[in-house]
């Protein structure tokens, strides 16, 4: 008997006193709330069954009930008495400085945000920014499907809440998924980080390993007329201060799930109907544990989304529009810094984004979480993802100037977008690559330049020479031909890529042609475009 007493103390008694494990004589049998019982007072004031006892090592009181086999830090609350109407009258245990199972005391919380920044590895998150109707059900919600809730503490004039799990896988995972994607009450997106929590009671996490859960099920099945939610709730309310998740009751099958925002709640209130049946219509009603709603396994976490801020030079961007570009995936991170290559799932909505810095993909996440970026009226969903080093190439480019926007001068006034995007097919289709083509005309000195360039180039033209034509008439007129062919157009044409890699790509492809590229009689010759020239662009009304 004494080493099981020894393991349901409260974390931190290391001993008992010597009578601990006596056997007490004269109580009743019948349980009530947090465990007291209802007979003749106990000593100190202390419901029957209670005595007090003093830890040595930490000098705090502590409470224990040998007939239940229960340790505790909190003073026990008495039963109802007989004839009292369930739910009321019932002292609430009193605010102090003792941690409760919960990992929170009771009572006013401070100020702030408690637990904001502690390490990772305890079981209890912090949610902020909640909206100010929230509701245990709305933060039940948003937990249950990363573990076990051990409590919910919900301060709705503070607009925050503690989750508690059972143990801290729970809490991991709900603050792994939140830093992929912030999860959202409404128009509010809830702010999820760690938060202190102290071990689990033992008591509680026996229970739990042997199926209890927050969720209370009702069998109604020997209730012959329809339950209400209000019938119910008054049973079980002197068992958790008339706080709850939610009440479900299906009569079409004969049952109800009562769903608790505390476990230890849920486990007296089911020690209390083994004892004392409840009874609906003045039919009994079995009660036992049922699973705790959408609890379920979590898929193994993707290691490409689990590298953390400042390691990473890509992200995630996800719940994009079925209809959304490449084009318009690229715009998203250009305010950021360059992007080296970006790719979009249209199947899955989703694409990531790699820049050329790493500080790029901080500023595109973190601008992100202080405003989430949209597509058209669609949110995103913005994280960190797994991305390979920088290649030496692309590195030695971006030393040597290179961007993902080319430029392309000496076009005549004629040459239109569209013509453009025709003479670049023979390279790559790149209609669904090119976000942007901006014609624009050329300064005084570039045109010099251009025009100086151009003296020491042999054009080839598209122009076909007849070697049999007549030497006083078609060879005049393909010198004439000739001469426009080599003359330098007052216009350029400035290519948003997208990304590097795609700018890169296309340059080189139009270098190594074994025949140039001939528009409107001017050869196309590309250049990365300089930081001038990008400013004029974005200067370009769309």
């Amino acid at each position: 008997g004494r080493q099981q007493q020894q393991y349901n103390r409260p974390q931190g008694v290391n001993t008992m006193p010597h009578n601990h494990g006596r056997q007490q004589q004269g109580w009743g049998q019948q349980h009530s709330p947090y465990g007291a019982q209802v007979g003749s007072p106990g000593p100190g004031g202390l419901p029957p069954g209670w005595q007090k006892a003093m830890d040595p090592n930490s000098g705090r009181e502590y409470y224990y009930n040998s007939q239940l086999n229960i340790t505790q830090w909190e003073p026990p609350v008495p039963a109802p008495a007989p004839g009292q109407v369930p739910g009321r009258n019932i002292s609430p245990i009193p605010p102090q400085n003792y941690p409760p199972y919960g990992g929170h005391a009771r009572g006013p919380m401070p100020r702030g945000y408690p637990g904001m920044g502690q390490q990772q590895g305890t079981r209890a998150c912090f949610l902020g920014s909640l909206p100010d109707d929230v509701t245990f059900n709305q933060i039940a919600q948003l937990a249950n499907p990363y573990g076990a809730i051990d409590s919910i503490k919900l301060h709705a004039d503070r607009n925050n809440a503690f989750v508690n799990f059972v143990d801290v896988h729970g809490a991991q995972n709900m603050y792994n998924a939140s830093q992929m994607n912030p999860p959202r009450l409404g128009s509010s997106i809830v702010r999820v980080g760690w938060a202190k929590s102290a071990p689990i009671r033992a008591d509680v996490a026996m229970a739990a390993a042997n199926g209890a859960t927050r969720t209370l099920h009702l069998n109604l099945k020997e209730v012959p007329d329809d339950v209400t939610e209000e019938e119910i709730r008054p049973l079980v309310a002197p068992f958790c201060n008339d706080t709850f998740d939610s009440i479900q009751v299906n009569n079409e099958k004969r049952f109800a799930f009562v769903n608790l925002v505390d476990l230890l709640a849920a486990i007296k209130t089911h020690s209390h109907f083994q004892s004392n049946p409840m009874t609906i219509h003045n039919c009994p009603v079995k009660v036992g544990f049922g699973n705790d709603r959408n609890v379920r396994p979590q898929k193994k976490p993707n290691p490409d989304l689990t590298t953390t801020t400042g390691e990473s030079r890509a992200v995630f961007i996800g719940s994009l529009p079925p209809d959304t570009s490449y084009a318009q995936v690229c715009q998203l991170g250009i305010p950021y810094g360059i992007i080296d290559a970006a790719n979009v799932n249209s199947e899955k909505g989703s694409a990531f984004i790699n820049f050329v810095e790493n500080d790029a993909a901080a500023r595109i996440y973190e601008a992100h979480q202080a405003n989430p970026l949209k597509i058209g009226e669609a949110e995103l969903k913005i994280g960190w993802a797994k991305s390979n080093p920088l290649k030496d190439d692309v590195r030695n480019a971006v030393d040597m100037g290179a961007n993902r926007m080319l430029s392309i001068k000496g076009l005549t006034r004629e040459v239109t977008e569209q013509a453009l995007k025709d003479a670049l097919l023979p390279i790559q289709n790149i209609y669904g690559v090119l976000g942007r083509v901006v014609l624009v005309e050329m300064s005084d000195d570039e045109l010099a330049a251009a025009q100086e360039a151009q003296k020491s180039e042999n054009v080839e033209t598209l122009v076909p020479v007849d070697d049999n034509a007549d030497e006083n008439g078609n060879q005049a007129e393909d010198a004439e031909n000739k001469d426009e062919e080599n003359s330098i157009g007052p216009m350029k044409a400035l290519i948003d890529l997208g990304t590097l890699t795609s700018a890169m790509k296309i340059k080189r492809k139009i270098e190594e042609r074994d025949h140039p590229i001939v528009l409107d009689g001017t050869k196309i010759q590309p250049d990365f475009a300089t930081p001038a020239e990008m400013e004029q662009a974005a200067a370009v009304p769309q």
